[in-house]
């Protein structure tokens, strides 16, 4: 199956986010059907894209995989969130349902 490049930057970019960790190469390779010569340059690639742009995310590279990680400039703007304490919302038996339920149980 040929894919184009921005397909195959697409489906690494949701893997990378999705695993949230270390990815081999090989890995990464297989989930675009190409080769890891051509993976390799592909992440490259990727990586001096995000760098070129004001984004808060990156892609490294670690021996023989990659991953996605949040750029250090932004690391104040993570911990802000991160300390923040999590609010807890209850979830209604009413929310649960779909809205045909609701409308059977009003009749």
């Amino acid at each position: 199956m040929e894919q184009n490049i921005s397909n195959m930057e697409a489906a690494v970019e949701a893997v990378l986010f999705t695993m949230g960790t270390s990815v081999e190469t090989s890995r990464l390779a297989a989930a675009i059907e190409q080769d890891e010569q051509t993976t390799r340059r592909l992440v490259r690639n990727m990586m001096d894209k995000y760098n070129a742009k004001d984004r808060g995310i990156c892609i490294i590279e670690l021996e023989d995989s990659f991953q996605m990680c949040t750029k250090k400039e932004y690391y104040d703007n993570l911990i802000r969130v991160v300390s923040q304490p999590k609010k807890h919302t209850p979830v209604s038996y009413t929310h649960l349902r779909g809205p045909r339920d609701r409308q059977k149980s009003r009749m």
